[in-house]
């Protein structure tokens, strides 16, 4: 067996060894992002030289953080100008100059970045086939990433001079978000209070009905709010990933609502919320179901002989815009 089928075996034996938990290891990877750092792994593993050489370098760039620290201090933070500090100096997220003036701190900083290049130098020597290294690697900048000390009260300087200001107080607004989220967002950071806005008085409030529907998308027409309307209606086709309102956010801030209020009828797509029933959902389906479907629904709408349309496709859905245009059937 060569080496990337041997990688292949390690990553499914290592599932069938957490057996009868592997369900919930199919459900919480379902892109298999553990057993591709597996077989990354395995692969390193083959190349004992290469592998080797990174723990090597890992090791003695270790080595080196104490006495760099020592010299800060006691050259009493010369980093504070903004020299030097390597990947500390580059990275936003330790623009806080504490990271290069505090010796303590930088140690910390240094021996994170000594951890990244160590990772991303065993990826290096693991690599084999583009899907497999992909997903490694992206699980890899993931891990590191929610590891990095800036994630944490202890190990980040300008959160813990925020809470000497504030006596506490941005601890303990802290620790009640976190607690919100738990309870009403599923664990995950709310980037926005999301309590005053309700859908139809605040967001996406112009006035406007389903007039087609199928199992991917629902049509919603835009009366027009002019006398007179020009003869090619708009096709507003928002992102999969947001909902239709983007285009229609309040009273005053609405593409949709300025549309109909300069002598334009309106047609936008809502699209389904996705769930694991649409986990075989591509992006031809999006195409031939949503605008593709869209358009020729239109003259059934007591709109025949009107033009073809104009259309609005924010973000992602310029790529099926595009495809449209190339499609043959349009």
């Amino acid at each position: 067996m060569d080496g990337m089928g041997k990688a292949s075996a390690v990553g499914e034996d290592a599932m069938a060894a957490v057996a009868p938990e592997g369900g919930l290891f199919a459900r919480l990877d379902p892109v298999s992002f553990g057993s591709s750092l597996l077989a990354v792994a395995w692969r390193a593993a083959l190349h004992p030289y290469a592998a080797s050489g990174a723990f090597w370098q890992f090791g003695a760039s270790l080595a080196k953080i104490g006495p760099q620290a020592a010299r800060r201090w006691v050259a009493h933070g010369a980093g504070a100008n903004g020299q030097g500090g390597g990947p500390l100096a580059k990275d936003k997220r330790f623009a806080d100059p504490t990271w290069r003036d505090n010796p303590a701190f930088f140690a910390i900083g240094q021996a994170y970045f000594t951890g990244v290049e160590l990772a991303n130098d065993l990826l290096a020597a693991g690599r084999g086939d583009r899907m497999t290294d992909a997903k490694a690697r992206l699980a890899s900048d993931l891990i590191l990433a929610a590891l990095a000390p800036t994630n944490y009260l202890a190990t980040n300087p300008a959160a813990l001079k925020r809470a000497f200001e504030t006596g506490g107080a941005s601890v303990v607004a802290g620790t009640r978000n976190f607690l919100d989220d738990l309870r009403h967002n599923r664990g995950m950071p709310r980037q926005v209070d999301t309590t005053p806005f309700e859908i139809g008085r605040n967001l996406a409030a112009t006035p406007g009905k389903v007039v087609f529907r199928n199992d991917l998308m629902e049509l919603i027409q835009y009366a027009p709010q002019t006398p007179q309307v020009r003869s090619v209606p708009v096709l507003a086709s928002p992102p999969w990933i947001n909902k239709y309102y983007i285009m229609d956010l309040a009273p005053g801030r609405s593409f949709l609502e300025w549309a109909i209020t300069h002598e334009r009828t309106v047609f936008a797509i809502s699209y389904r919320n996705p769930g694991p029933s649409m986990s075989g959902v591509t992006l031809d389906d999006y195409l031939v179901h949503g605008p593709q479907t869209a358009l020729p629904t239109w003259p059934r709408r007591a709109m025949a002989g009107w033009a073809p349309s104009r259309c609005s496709t924010p973000c992602s859905t310029t790529a099926t815009r595009a495809c449209l245009a190339r499609s043959p059937t349009r």
